[in-house]
């Protein structure tokens, strides 16, 4: 499910759907390898199904405790089980017209065509069929690691435009100004106690600690 805000951005619908999802797509093994990676891309990092198609063999590296993943100037450190998953990824990838894997192609996520990527109208469509709508679990995912990383990290982690990267911080801040008022508000006729801390919803898991609970 998702909804729409009141500034028009479409989002996931629950406070935790984010990482339920991604809690499947990490360990449901039904699920095809591409579509696991694709759509963890896209809810834990805020990928577009358009970068994700444009993704090479050359953006990841085998590292002592996992994996390297590099989305923008920096790269993120990917631990079990998204590591393995990528690993695997690399092994086993093949287009739809290719017969067997081939090493061929330095595509991560090849596409129908000999020497050509998937592109992104395709990999939107097959998160569809699994359940997860793209666009609104890349604006939820942007939407949280704005609120908890400075714009500069989030554009050198991510590889997304700066003055993109500071649009969400501003949208994030907002969201979370509005949330506390009115929770301030429904709470404050049932108490005359000052209201402190965050409720529940208006916090986000860090980029690179939340995968903890999916060991």
């Amino acid at each position: 499910m998702t909804h729409t805000t009141s500034r028009g951005q479409e989002m996931l619908a629950e406070v935790d759907q984010r990482w339920e999802v991604s809690r499947r797509l990490l360990h449901d093994t039904t699920i095809a390898t591409t579509d696991r990676v694709a759509g963890c891309l896209v809810l834990l990092h805020g990928q577009s199904c358009t970068r994700i198609a444009a993704l090479t063999t050359s953006h990841g590296a085998k590292t002592h405790d996992g994996v390297q993943l590099w989305l923008g100037r920096k790269p993120l450190e990917k631990p079990e089980p998204l590591a393995g998953l990528v690993l695997e990824l690399v092994r086993t990838r093949q287009g739809h017209a290719v017969v067997g894997h081939t090493d061929s192609t330095p595509w991560l996520f090849p596409g129908a065509f000999p020497g050509r990527p998937m592109d992104g109208v395709s990999i939107t469509a097959r998160l569809n069929r699994i359940g997860i709508k793209a666009r609104a679990g890349r604006n939820t995912a942007l939407m949280e690691l704005a609120g908890e990383l400075p714009a500069v990290v989030l554009s050198g982690l991510l590889g997304i435009h700066i003055n993109t990267a500071t649009l969400w911080a501003r949208k994030q801040a907002t969201l979370a100004r509005d949330t506390r008022q009115r929770w301030h508000e429904g709470n404050s006729a049932r108490t005359d106690r000052p209201v402190t801390g965050k409720p529940r919803g208006s916090g986000v898991t860090p980029i690179m600690t939340g995968q903890k609970a999916f060991s």
